[in-house]
């Protein structure tokens, strides 16, 4: 059992086992995001942001259950990056790397989410920036080995596969501009008719990104 743990915790893991590392991970993490929505007043996707869930005079009861699972979230999706990178890496090693260390730190920046609550505006939104950042810049990195992988004609991924990865990744880049450009209306030139979209965009990018994460692992062969 030991030895099974220090091979995930290190990405060398069988894809049956990494698999219920990530979606048992996924599991306990939204389990804790339930309960935080379940014991904040009223809470709507529409019109509280994802990191309100955490903020203490907001959700006295149920921040700590919000905070927890994002950190430990970061924290535990470092193994599976590495993962990622030991299976990437014999077709770019140099790109592979590079997504490692990019991923990385967008998930201590996901850590730093959890740590500092929204109304620490500077700390939390600059946490909130490097993760996001950390990891569609990891993706891209991702998505360059993929191709690689295609022009080198290796016996994965399937054209399609990557297709849809591109039009997840994109997908995210659309909702975090609009997110971007609906936040600094509203905050710069107090537009608030479009506000109440912001919410529901953040939930968005954050949902995408994880699904991205998914697709990229579903469409990893298993050696075995």
């Amino acid at each position: 059992m030991i030895d099974k743990a220090k091979l995930l915790l290190k990405g060398k893991a069988s894809k049956k086992s990494q698999g219920i590392y990530l979606f048992g991970l996924l599991f306990f993490c939204i389990i804790f995001f339930t309960i935080s929505i379940i014991i904040y007043p009223n809470y709507s996707i529409f019109q509280e942001s994802i990191s309100s869930l955490g903020i203490p005079n907001e959700n006295p009861d149920g921040y700590f259950y919000w905070s927890i699972g994002m950190m430990i979230l970061g924290l535990l999706f470092i193994p599976h990056l590495l993962y990622f990178y030991r299976v990437l890496h014999p077709t770019a090693y140099k790109t592979s790397i590079i997504s490692l260390i990019l991923s990385i730190i967008a998930s201590l920046g996901l850590v730093g989410v959890g740590f500092f609550p929204e109304d620490t505006i500077y700390p939390h939104y600059t946490c909130a920036t490097i993760a996001f950042l950390g990891y569609f810049s990891s993706f891209c990195c991702n998505l360059y080995i993929l191709n690689k992988k295609i022009k080198d004609q290796e016996p994965w991924p399937k054209k399609w596969q990557v297709f849809l990865l591109y039009f997840q990744l994109f997908g995210i880049m659309f909702l975090f501009i609009s997110a971007f450009i609906i936040f600094g209306l509203f905050y710069f030139y107090g537009i608030y008719w479009i506000a109440p979209n912001l919410p529901f965009l953040e939930w968005a990018v954050f949902i995408s990104n994880l699904l991205y994460i998914i697709g990229l692992f579903l469409i990893i062969p298993d050696p075995s």
